[in-house]
């Protein structure tokens, strides 16, 4: 570390520590909810349990109140019509 320090001209703002620990905060996915493809949730739990999941998702969907900015349901933007992308 100090090494990175006196390679950095003695400024932590510009050392490869402090600029390796910002890139990979600032990688990180933040929130707990992510939007999946249903083909990628199919993979990732088995066909059974992803059609429970897009069933409740649409669902949510369509109970939300009005004004609320909560996403549960998007349709594929390329493919609006097609259930199974």
């Amino acid at each position: 570390m100090f090494e990175d320090f006196i390679q950095s001209g003695e400024d932590w703002m510009q050392s490869s520590l402090l600029i390796s620990m910002t890139k990979s905060s600032s990688q990180r996915r933040k929130g707990r909810h992510v939007l999946m493809p249903y083909a990628d949730v199919k993979k990732k739990f088995g066909p059974a349990i992803a059609g429970q999941i897009f069933t409740d998702k649409r669902a949510l969907e369509a109970s939300k109140a009005p004004g609320d900015a909560t996403v549960f349901f998007m349709p594929h933007p390329e493919a609006p019509t097609q259930e199974d992308i």
